[in-house]
């Protein structure tokens, strides 16, 4: 599993933007500055693993450009493609 630790007594504000079976997307506020949070955690096998990047892909062009992204999380980056 992947985890992603935030302190909560520095961040604003936080909004679930999408919630996918293989990923979550965030969007945060610190200090009045916003920025968006992709989590992820990427299938191990070949079969479900493009189609996991089109998914992601598609899901972080629709996320506006005006503040920054963040992706992190787990991209079995191992598996021999």
């Amino acid at each position: 599993g992947v985890t992603i630790a935030i302190s909560l007594d520095q961040i604003d504000s936080f909004h679930l933007i999408l919630n996918e079976d293989r990923f979550q997307v965030l969007q945060i506020s610190i200090n009045s500055d916003s920025f968006y949070l992709v989590n992820c955690y990427a299938p191990p096998n070949k079969s479900y693993y493009e189609e996991f990047i089109v998914k992601l892909r598609e899901a972080i062009q629709t996320l506006p450009i005006d503040h920054p992204i963040i992706l992190a999380g787990d991209f079995n980056a191992a598996y021999p493609h």
